[in-house]
């Protein structure tokens, strides 16, 4: 049996061939586990093989793919913080929309908030107003919803999710069709 075939997207096949595939197709197969869920029974030796294989190539990959490849690699747990910190930067996110849009990541503490609900007060609200009319695309992180979440995979997935939404709603309103002229 171990003479036959092996599946070309299996970890085993990847871990055999890794000198010979390209760093495209180990992408392809890390989106392809993570769209399938599947955690490879050699996961600990894959996904080291994957992280040396990404290590210095992560510079040269395609916004579009790398965002794939490091939402990949949340689903399957494997993402490390240089790979967040890749994605989350400003600057990248510059390169995957093709303009200048930066982003604000901003943390409405406790005290910014109203006694009684959720509004955001004068300052917080002043804040927001100005973040916002020097073209930053804010992801707000209110306290009360963060520090709900208790693991940091919990974090990572609202913040992944925040920055999605942000984006999502940026890019709407910049397609939608101009109902004043």
């Amino acid at each position: 049996m171990s003479d036959s075939p092996k599946f070309p997207f299996s970890p085993q096949y990847s871990l055999d061939n890794t000198r010979d595939m390209s760093i495209a197709h180990l992408c392809g197969i890390v989106v392809s586990f993570a769209r399938l869920n599947f955690q490879p029974s050699s996961g600990e030796e894959f996904f080291s093989m994957v992280h040396e294989q990404l290590q210095g190539q992560v510079q040269q990959l395609d916004p579009h793919v790398l965002t794939d490849v490091v939402w990949s690699l949340c689903v399957l747990q494997q993402a490390q913080p240089p790979y967040l910190r890749q994605v989350l930067a400003p600057e990248f996110h510059t390169r995957l929309r093709g303009e200048g849009t930066a982003v604000a990541f901003v943390r409405w503490e406790f005290p910014q908030f109203s006694s009684r609900g959720r509004e955001l007060l004068g300052r917080g609200a002043l804040a927001r107003r100005h973040l916002r009319r020097a073209g930053f695309l804010l992801v707000e992180v209110p306290h009360y919803e963060f520090l709900e979440l208790k693991l940091e995979r919990q974090r990572v997935s609202y913040l992944r999710d925040k920055v999605a939404k942000a984006v999502a709603s940026d890019m709407a309103t910049d397609t939608a069709p101009d109902t004043a002229a």
